[in-house]
């Protein structure tokens, strides 16, 4: 456009009339707002837009879940919340019509590569199993245990430690499930700590912990916690099947019908009656087919277990253990005391497995194959430097409370007779001595681990001590009796130290408790003609000490009268019938060479206990 004619616009522009609008007055111009309006609402769309009937936005779990494929890691992180959050309020209005797709998008983003969207997969996933029934999950397992053991052998090392946390989800809320599946995740266990050895070489060696942000000390740590974890849900699960085929037993009635359950539900048991000779050939079918396949089929996954653990850990150890006992004085740092624990915790649960496949062999071949294979190197490894003593600050449990697994361990791994562990031996059980000594600032814990020490110490391996041993047993005797006596002991321990002398007495070679019990049986005679009041385990216990000691009921056939009267008079606590405890405090009268006089039986108040007297007099030999 030229300069002329842009010239001439403007004059036109200018020459047009300018016309004036009218000013509203002052006040009028104001929007008024004082109306209402009422919404529409149509019900056949509110299935469709996820808003419900009173107008307030509801979550639409397919739109949660169609955001969970995005590749924006703040999206992915921002719909697991949601959905963690919809979960936990309202769990039935999604499941199980979506438990499928929800376990299946949750489940994936446990690989995902951002960390923060893997640990809040982690929470959503938590959220889900504690919101919803356990046996909901059990078709769906295998795709979460899918991505657990593809997160522990993920290339990536972030990926691979973070599958640890994946794997306590699954071990708090469906330990059993993980049981199943312990077959194929020990071998990523060892993949994650370990590499194969060479062809000339066969078996397994520790790996580094290239790449890795932590230590090879606390990764293999962190590992061994999570093993121990696997390894205790897999013995509480045997534990369960056991006494849910003990429920499934089968009865019979007085009339001599049989009776067998054939289905069960969480209600109840349905019984179809059917013939016993029907049971016989069943049962025996069962037996056969239980011999023949599942126990040896469990032996040998017991044995890959031992044979695969052992060596490493007794690397392990000796990686990580001071090199010199004698200057570091048997301290253990913080690593160290773990790393010690944790062995004698998997040692434990492998040797429980052991144990219950030559129960169900009725035999101890395995047990045998345990101490020959492996028992000098558990005493030359781990217990060269008994007993450990624990920095401060370094674990919660107490040093003597690991020491005292160690001493089980070596009781159950090692032959007591074999003269080159001799040292050892009295060491054991003079630690275990000194322990008792201790007694009053002992945990409920410690006491525990105490009484299983006792256990195998007098009465699984009672005579199998050497001779040059029995002072030290002796000495331990005789202070486990005089802790019995104490006034201070709760009675609840005091049942179980009582039966555990009952069962070391029971044992006839056992001469070195029996030599140190006889002012102990006066003063369990004096308890039964002054107390006013014992408690059950007591009853239970000194019931069972009849059938074992003639020596003690000869001490309490010497005072007949003053027991049985008091007896008589006697209250019995946390017993769900008394007169049946009190019965069996007095059948000791069975045992004595002779009958309870008519003039001591006219004494007693009771009429009941009376005539139990009276019958036990009848019946005497």
């Amino acid at each position: 456009m030229g300069k002329g004619k842009h010239k001439k616009v403007l004059r036109s522009e200018k020459a047009k009339v300018k016309l004036k609008g009218a000013k509203l007055p002052k006040g009028q111009n104001i929007t008024k707002t004082d109306f209402k309006v009422k919404k529409i609402l149509i019900r056949e769309q509110l299935s469709d837009t996820g808003v419900s009937a009173d107008g307030v936005h509801k979550v639409n779990i397919k739109d949660l879940l169609g955001k969970l494929r995005q590749n924006n890691s703040s999206i992915k992180q921002d719909s697991l919340k949601s959905l963690k959050e919809a979960i936990s309020s309202s769990p039935g209005e999604f499941f199980p019509k979506h438990l499928g797709e929800v376990v299946q998008s949750t489940g994936q983003l446990c690989l995902d590569v951002d960390r923060d969207v893997r640990r809040e997969s982690f929470r959503c996933l938590q959220t889900l199993l504690g919101s919803i029934d356990i046996t909901l999950m059990e078709p769906f397992f295998d795709m979460l245990s899918s991505y657990l053991r593809c997160a522990m052998t993920h290339l990536q090392n972030s990926i691979q430690e973070d599958s640890l946390l994946l794997l306590d989800v699954l071990l708090q809320h469906i330990p059993n499930l993980v049981a199943k599946e312990s077959d194929r995740i020990f071998g990523n266990f060892l993949d994650m700590v370990s590499k194969l050895r060479s062809e000339s070489k066969p078996g397994r060696t520790l790996s580094l912990n290239l790449g890795k942000k932590i230590t090879a000390v606390k990764w293999r740590i962190r590992v061994l916690e999570r093993l121990l974890k696997l390894l205790q849900a897999v013995n509480a699960s045997v534990w369960i099947a056991d006494t849910e085929t003990a429920v499934k037993s089968i009865e019979f009635n007085d009339n001599g019908t049989f009776y067998c359950p054939i289905i069960k539900t969480p209600q109840k048991l349905w019984f179809e009656e059917i013939s016993g000779m029907f049971i016989q050939e069943m049962s025996s079918l069962k037996q056969k087919n239980a011999t023949k396949s599942a126990d040896f089929s469990e032996s040998r996954k017991v044995v890959y277990y031992v044979e695969q653990m052992v060596p490493l850990l007794v690397e392990t150890w000796m990686e990580i253990r001071p090199q010199n006992f004698e200057e570091a004085e048997g301290s253990l740092g913080q690593e160290a005391a773990s790393t010690i624990s944790l062995i004698a915790g998997i040692l434990d649960e492998l040797w429980k497995m052991i144990v219950r496949c030559d129960q169900k062999s009725q035999n101890d071949e395995m047990q045998l194959w345990l101490r020959k294979t492996y028992s000098r190197d558990f005493c030359q490894t781990f217990m060269s430097g008994f007993p450990y003593t624990f920095a401060e600050k370094s674990r919660s449990a107490t040093s003597q409370e690991e020491n005292l697994r160690l001493c089980y361990l070596f009781c159950c791994l090692s032959d007591p007779r074999d003269l080159t562990n001799l040292p050892l031996s009295r060491q054991i059980i003079d630690f275990t001595s000194a322990c008792l000594t201790t007694w009053r600032s002992h945990s409920v814990s410690s006491w525990m681990c105490l009484h299983k020490v006792l256990g195998i110490i007098l009465v699984e391996n009672g005579k199998s001590w050497s001779t040059k041993c029995k002072p030290n047993l002796r000495k331990l005797s005789e202070k486990l009796l005089e802790i019995h006596q104490s006034s201070k002991l709760s009675n609840e321990l005091r049942g179980r130290i009582l039966v555990l002398i009952c069962h070391a007495l029971n044992s006839e070679e056992n001469s070195v408790v029996k030599e140190a019990t006889v002012s102990w049986f006066h003063q369990l005679r004096e308890i039964l003609r002054h107390a006013d009041k014992i408690p059950q385990n007591l009853a239970e216990a000194l019931g069972k000490l009849y059938t074992i000691s003639r020596e003690f009921v000869m001490f309490l056939g010497e005072d007949l009268t003053a027991i049985l009267t008091n007896i008589s008079k006697m209250k019995i606590s946390e017993s769900e019938n008394e007169n049946l405890s009190k019965r069996k405090l007095v059948n000791f009268i069975y045992w004595l060479p002779q009958r309870v006089p008519e003039n001591v039986i006219e004494l007693l108040e009771d009429t009941d206990f009376k005539r139990y007297v009276e019958d036990l007099n009848r019946i005497k030999k």
